[in-house]
């Protein structure tokens, strides 16, 4: 079986917002991989994962689309 990297994105954010605003954004995201990433190791999926930060939200939909359909099947 061919193991991928499983590359999560999310919409970036100006630092300062998290650093300084006490944003909970980063926090949250990370939160949701490692959920998705639990249930995935459930289903014995143990492949490698970043998150990364960007700023082309139709890019994180298909993502999240193709992380839902993993996690479904």
């Amino acid at each position: 079986m061919l193991k991928v990297m499983i590359f999560f994105s999310a919409h970036g954010v100006p630092l300062a917002y998290v650093e300084e605003a006490g944003d909970p954004y980063k926090a949250e995201m990370e939160e949701c991989v490692y959920l998705i990433m639990e249930e995935l190791e459930k289903r014995k999926i143990t492949n490698a994962y970043t998150l990364a930060y960007q700023v082309t939200t139709y890019f994180l939909f298909i993502i999240l689309v193709l992380c839902f359909q993993i996690i479904t099947t």
